[in-house]
């Protein structure tokens, strides 16, 4: 295996551990298709739902 290929390997690795990491900490969800992220927007960016709900306890 060759440097270019093993290096491919880990940024892809490093980059999937990253969306995991952002997604469980993230402020807000979709209840249509279950996207996670942090923006309070009025629509779901990846969907466009307006279903959003917060993942934080009491709010």
């Amino acid at each position: 295996m060759g440097f270019f290929e093993r290096a491919g390997r880990q940024v892809e690795k490093f980059k999937q551990t990253a969306k995991e990491v952002a997604d469980d900490n993230a402020d807000y969800q979709c209840q249509s298709c279950n996207a996670r992220f942090n923006a309070n927007d009025d629509q779901c960016p990846e969907c466009g739902s307006k279903e959003i709900v917060s993942t934080r306890a009491g709010e």
